[in-house]
């Protein structure tokens, strides 16, 4: 590893006028210095090109790109053609980042290390307090260890924003366009990329919890979108790590199971879509229950209900406020 490498940081902009110049600062006034700092304003209505442009003048490693409106994904691709580091953050414009951020990660860094990650707290419009980190646990990973741990929603999670990469892991994985929802068609391929990944448990990531964010205002059809990430992960799986199959395909099940769910509670109207769409994963991943995976009781009731019934399943589990 050499000293003070130079770190390309990519912030994809819209409609966040109130946040941003907290989060441009929270980059700005790192410990690390070395950053190339990549606004991208995504055609945003709002005064976030003024805010953009003028931090173009205050700080001379500040790049700004005004392009239309065309979705993060979109954003981040292009901003990514414009970074010339060795290393890659992405950071979401509303979002705040300890002062050590940098200097923490890239100190993780060893030669056969890819990716870097910290812990994340969530936050609305209070104080961010990052003084949460007197526990800290750090753990080295193979990629298939990363890949199981990130399957299984413990670590090295589909939010890509608490990482840092080594500029080789990510130049070959493009972020879907025009989708609402794209790290989690993004991030497993990464992690494929990278030879070992070191976890932090330090949380140096404070994600803003918006009410109206897009995880809150999911129509019928996004929900459905939010699952199709998990067949195509499940179809990589099976052909580069096959070990893992089944645990993918046990995360697809239950990704069916609380989405239908929530479309059940929200939109009941729709509920058909989606009910035929799990039913068709269901088909095409079929999962032996009892022998796949080493799963409790409950699970496998749970699991055998939601494929004999997945609507009366949905129904029950509403009821009694479980998995919501």
């Amino acid at each position: 590893m050499s000293d003070n490498e130079l770190i390309s940081v990519i912030v994809p902009i819209y409609k966040v006028e109130n946040y941003l110049k907290k989060c441009v600062d929270s980059i700005i006034n790192q410990t690390y210095a070395n950053l190339e700092i990549i606004l991208v304003d995504d055609g945003s209505p709002d005064n976030c090109p003024k805010i953009c442009d003028e931090y173009v003048r205050l700080d001379d490693r500040i790049k700004v790109i005004h392009i239309e409106n065309g979705g993060a994904g979109r954003a981040r691709n292009i901003g990514y053609t414009f970074a010339s580091g060795n290393f890659i953050s992405f950071i979401d414009s509303d979002d705040v980042i300890s002062f050590d951020f940098y200097e923490y990660l890239y100190g993780l860094f060893e030669n056969d290390v890819d990716i870097t990650e910290c812990g994340y707290i969530e936050f609305n419009n209070e104080e961010v307090d990052f003084s949460v980190n007197e526990k800290n646990k750090i753990e080295k990973y193979s990629m298939t260890d990363a890949m199981n741990a990130h399957i299984n929603d413990k670590m090295f999670k589909q939010v890509i924003w608490n990482k840092l990469y080594r500029r080789k892991v990510v130049d070959n994985v493009k972020f879907p366009e025009n989708s609402k929802i794209d790290d989690e068609y993004w991030t497993y391929k990464v992690i494929a990329n990278a030879n070992n990944l070191i976890h932090s448990s330090k949380v140096l990531y404070a994600y803003r919890q918006q009410e109206k964010s897009v995880m809150s205002s999911l129509s019928t059809a996004d929900r459905i979108g939010t699952i199709e990430p998990k067949a195509l992960r499940a179809e990589f799986i099976k052909e580069r790590i096959p070990d893992l199959y089944d645990g993918c395909v046990y995360n697809l099940w239950c990704s069916c199971l609380y989405q239908s769910q929530l479309v059940l509670r929200e939109d009941k109207d729709n509920f058909k879509q989606i009910l035929d769409y799990s039913k068709k994963m269901y088909k095409e991943f079929p999962m032996n229950i009892n022998k796949s995976l080493s799963l409790t009781y409950k699970e496998k009731i749970w699991l055998i209900m939601s494929r004999i019934s997945l609507k009366m399943t949905c129904k029950l589990r509403n009821l009694l406020k479980i998995g919501l």
